[in-house]
């Protein structure tokens, strides 16, 4: 009996995890149209296809001919099918996704696709039709963005986009293979020039991949909150809580011995800070759904819900505009073929990335956007989505200020994040013992204490893939991007005038392959240092757009603990009941 209860446990936890967020993100291709099932069956053999070549990327660098790519960056001759491939494919999805997007949206895929297509037929030795036929079929492209204005979906946009997307970015490789057939090797910078752009498109992807070890451990933290109040009494709860929370206090003290003051006091204060900001910021978006009766109510498993929709925007809104002003190095490129000197200020404007203050504004403004919707969805109740975005924006202040002044003592970290939720951890059982512990304030607890002992093993997951790929930053990617991959078809599922379902699709459709097409070229390249790294992008993801929904779990895992909307509940006599109320809110939600 005993046996079978622990596997009831094991089972439950799992569900809550794993099954439950894949099956509530799964996709529902019968409700598509059959161009949309039939593009989305291309795009699955291309995934798997680019997933075989990550896995053998070690056996394919090692038995066949090495093109060069950049400085002592080499692609296995073998992969350069598929990358072709990825890139065109992705290419015809998103263009095909932006005749029927808001007109910025155009914009930003035309200007990618642009910047390939001048790249690439820079690198051509050829001023003839190689050289109009893609300039003349790019312009047809803007064209036909200008026709379909207001059309509905239909398969001859999906061809049209196709025929023109090729001639746009392939027909440079028909020059590549004449220079090889006599004796130079220009392949290798033709399909460089591209994965410079479509890796921009992708660094959205990358970001919120980044994000998914943090989710994992949050939705785990949840679980066990959920499963332990159905399985243990108050005394179990307890006594695992009382486990976590001594843990998590060695845990605080080795990350801060054996370092002076100086190192870890600014941290702490600015810690301090983007936690107060994050508040400030939250704290009208809360009060204003406060008056909505059906608001949404303080769950860390519905913030883990509306993380991956606000991840994902904020990534693309910080980054996608980077596309514009690293466009025009493409344009340079193209007028230094055509003998034409451009102005000085193209160059000036492609720096605009790589400038100290860009990094941090960009991600202010775009948390700026996004609490502008936000201000209307909490007038309906939903109050979760603003409080992600005001916690990611706390940060970046700091962030931004350590920049301005570099000597000021201020800064951020996890330790200190990690040690200032501990604190705020030890206050609540102090509370919740002076209140009176009933099941409901136990389960929130717990899953507070859980969440934050879970986040400091959370890399463990990649560890299996790390083991077969041979890169751990690889690794972490792959993860994100499957489960990504498995739980964000949700976003599939709607369907307006606005933004209707077949767009989405496509969307969805080109992220994958777009993420999985750059994770691909970064393992057969083995590019550890250069600008096809993608290591600085999964720590950006984990370190920087992960943050807001781990210590906002916690926060709000705490508070349910703290004040336990539940009045009608007392202390421990009712712990039977509030096992039973909890466990049946916990089934419905998974």
């Amino acid at each position: 009996m005993r046996v079978r209860q622990q596997a009831g446990a094991v089972a439950a936890f799992v569900g809550h995890v794993l099954v439950a967020p894949v099956r509530d993100g799964r996709l529902r291709p019968a409700q598509w149209h059959p161009a949309l099932r039939l593009l989305a069956a291309l795009t699955l053999v291309a995934v798997l296809a680019a997933l075989a070549h990550i896995i053998a990327a070690e056996e394919m660098r090692g038995a066949g001919a090495l093109v060069p790519v950049g400085p002592d960056m080499y692609l296995p001759s073998a992969a350069m099918p598929m990358t072709s491939i990825g890139i065109f494919l992705a290419m015809t999805l998103l263009q095909t996704a932006a005749l029927h997007l808001s007109v910025p949206l155009r914009v930003v895929s035309l200007v990618a696709l642009a910047a390939a297509t001048t790249g690439t037929v820079s690198q051509t030795s050829d001023d003839g039709w190689l050289l109009w036929v893609p300039l003349g079929s790019l312009l047809a492209l803007v064209v036909f963005h200008l026709v379909r204005i207001g059309r509905r979906f239909s398969t001859v946009e999906v061809l049209v986009v196709a025929v023109l997307v090729f001639c746009c970015t392939q027909l440079g490789m028909v020059d590549a293979d004449e220079a090889l057939r006599l004796g130079f090797e220009t392949r290798g910078m033709v399909l460089t020039t591209q994965m410079q752009f479509v890796w921009m498109l992708a660094v959205p992807a990358l970001l919120a991949a980044g994000t998914a070890l943090t989710q994992v451990a949050v939705t785990s933290g949840e679980a066990v909150g959920t499963v332990a109040s159905r399985r243990l009494g108050p005394l179990g709860m307890q006594a695992l809580i009382g486990v976590l929370v001594l843990w998590r206090c060695w845990v605080s003290v080795m990350d801060f011995a054996g370092t002076t003051t100086d190192l870890w006091l600014p941290d702490l204060f600015g810690t301090l800070l983007a936690l107060a900001l994050a508040a400030a910021l939250a704290a009208p978006f809360v009060v204003r759904a406060r008056k909505v009766p059906d608001r949404e109510r303080a769950e860390t498993g519905a913030l883990a819900d509306s993380f991956g929709g606000v991840s994902y925007l904020l990534a693309a809104l910080a980054t996608l505009w980077m596309v514009l002003p690293q466009s025009l190095l493409g344009v340079q490129a193209l007028l230094l073929k055509l003998e034409v000197e451009g102005p000085h200020w193209l160059w000036d404007l492609a720096e605009i990335p790589n400038q100290a203050l860009a990094p941090s504004v960009s991600r202010l403004v775009a948390g700026a956007l996004c609490l502008l919707p936000a201000w209307r969805l909490a007038g309906r109740g939903k109050w979760l989505g603003a409080v992600l975005v005001a916690s990611f924006m706390g940060p970046q202040v700091v962030f931004l200020l350590t920049t301005l002044s570099p000597e000021a003592p201020l800064g951020f970290s996890g330790e200190a994040l990690g040690l200032w939720l501990q604190l705020a951890l030890l206050a609540t059982v102090a509370v919740v013992a002076a209140r009176g512990a009933n099941q409901r304030r136990l389960a929130a607890l717990l899953a507070a204490a859980a969440i934050l002992t879970l986040h400091d093993f959370r890399h463990v997951l990649e560890n299996p893939l790390a083991a077969v790929i041979g890169f751990s930053a690889l690794a972490a990617i792959l993860f994100g991007v499957t489960w990504r991959v498995l739980t964000d078809g949700e976003f599939t599922h709607g369907d307006s005038r606005s933004f209707p379902q077949g767009t989405r699709v496509l969307l969805y459709l080109a992220n994958i392959l777009f993420v999985t097409t750059v994770v691909m070229f970064s393992a057969l390249t083995r590019d550890a240092t250069g600008f096809f790294d993608i290591s600085p992008w999964e720590e950006l993801g984990d370190d920087v757009f992960a943050y807001p929904l781990y210590f906002t779990a916690v926060l709000v895992a705490l508070f349910v603990a703290a004040v336990d909307p539940r009045r009608d509940e007392t202390p421990q006599s009712s712990a039977m009941t509030s096992s039973v109320r909890s466990s049946s809110e916990s089934s419905t939600r998974v």
